[in-house]
């Protein structure tokens, strides 16, 4: 194993691979992220709609709980997505300029780090655990279990 490492997170350049960026309302999707690419998406927002930047493998905040996105949206808004115990939250804030929205993501992009959320809003997103119930239907009669 070679001690050599440079830099306190040697490991972060190898997880550059792991981002997706999303852009025109989301159709497009590419793995090929760069800082340039980031803030292209984010400042030809009018024709993007929404630009996300999703990270594969996501950030873990505490035990169960996860962040794995940042998406803007053309209403100047914008949201970091989280995964606890199954369901899905976002936070989000509104009035966000594109120079704060790039900053932003591109700070999650190469550190993975999260902004300062204070104020901001929380919104539950459809829980990933709220399934349609399995049942047994037989001769019209359904079984729940």
């Amino acid at each position: 194993m070679s001690s050599g490492t440079s830099g306190i997170f040697p490991g972060s350049k190898a997880n550059k691979s792991q981002y997706v960026l999303g852009t025109e309302n989301g159709t497009k999707r590419t793995s090929n992220v760069t800082e340039e690419k980031i803030v292209d998406a984010v400042y030809d927002i009018e024709d993007n709609e929404c630009v996300y930047l999703e990270k594969c493998v996501p950030v873990v905040l505490v035990s169960y709980a996860e962040a794995y996105s940042i998406d803007y949206f053309k209403d100047s808004s914008i949201a970091v997505c989280f995964r606890v115990n199954g369901y899905l939250l976002r936070m989000w804030r509104s009035d966000v300029d594109c120079d704060v929205a790039a900053d932003i993501m591109c700070d999650f992009f190469r550190t993975a780090s999260l902004p300062d959320m204070t104020g901001w809003h929380c919104q539950n997103i459809h829980p990933e655990q709220e399934e349609a119930e399995e049942k047994l239907c037989v001769d019209g009669e359904d079984f729940r279990y």
